[in-house]
């Protein structure tokens, strides 16, 4: 049986041996699997030409004047599918492509991809926007650091900041391959520029590209410690805190 698998510029290859099978590998079942009276070749003729419309990458080509197998290198993981994402987003001139996992994650993300600017800038605003939430959490266990504060004034910061922070999840979605792709191509050109030779140039884009999982770690640390400086922080009446929690 064949088996197909896309390469890292979203190539379908045939993984089967050149004696298993002599049609290419177009995916259309053999004639004695086909059910009468449904039109496969009209079928695949159409996917065919919706396929057209798919843009399509070779390793010689080029992305903010980058060849596309530097940003392969550099990429790592799921190299195919960010390639296309941003050559549609050339193609169309637009910056906003929608990310789930920019989404989903923010700061993080942008960690996990070592994009060190758009993902500690990003974190800064989420520390941000929780200080608000901080300063409830103080009001309500009747900290005496807050007790200049009226009540209405945090309450207003704590709608604020929620509203704020669906705008951030929004943005980060949107715009979430528009900052890692600018990220990347200032840090690939600078590798580019230090080592001509391709060899020696793949070694160091792979090794400073890709994804880690240390930094999403050491993130998720730091955000632990904050939180750990903020029980610190406060009041006697935890427990009108805990009567607010759902178990």
């Amino acid at each position: 049986m064949r088996q197909l698998r896309l390469s890292p510029f979203g190539r379908r290859l045939c993984t089967a041996p050149p004696a298993a099978h002599t049609a290419p590998c177009s995916g259309k079942p053999p004639e004695s699997l086909r059910q009468p009276g449904f039109d496969y070749d009209e079928f695949y003729r159409q996917a065919h030409a919706r396929n057209q419309d798919v843009p399509k990458i070779t390793p010689d080509e080029t992305l903010e004047g980058i060849p596309a197998a530097d940003w392969a290198y550099y990429i790592g993981p799921s190299n195919h599918i960010y390639l296309l994402v941003f050559k549609q987003m050339e193609l169309l001139r637009q910056k906003k492509a929608i990310s789930f996992s920019a989404f989903l994650f923010g700061h993080y993300y942008f960690l996990y991809r070592k994009a060190w600017r758009p993902g500690l800038a990003c974190m800064l605003i989420s520390l941000v926007l929780s200080v608000p939430m901080y300063l409830w959490q103080m009001q309500i266990t009747e900290s005496p650091l807050v007790a200049g504060i009226a009540p209405g004034v945090i309450d207003t910061l704590v709608y604020i900041s929620l509203a704020l922070n669906l705008v951030y999840k929004i943005f980060c979605g949107m715009y979430g391959y528009y900052l890692y792709k600018k990220d990347s191509a200032q840090r690939i050109e600078k590798i580019r520029r230090q080592f001509p030779d391709m060899k020696q140039r793949a070694f160091v884009l792979s090794a400073q590209g890709g994804t880690s999982m240390m930094a999403v770690f050491l993130a998720i640390v730091f955000a632990s410690v904050v939180s750990e400086f903020v029980i610190t922080l406060l009041g006697p009446n935890t427990a009108a805190l805990a009567a607010l929690l759902p178990f």
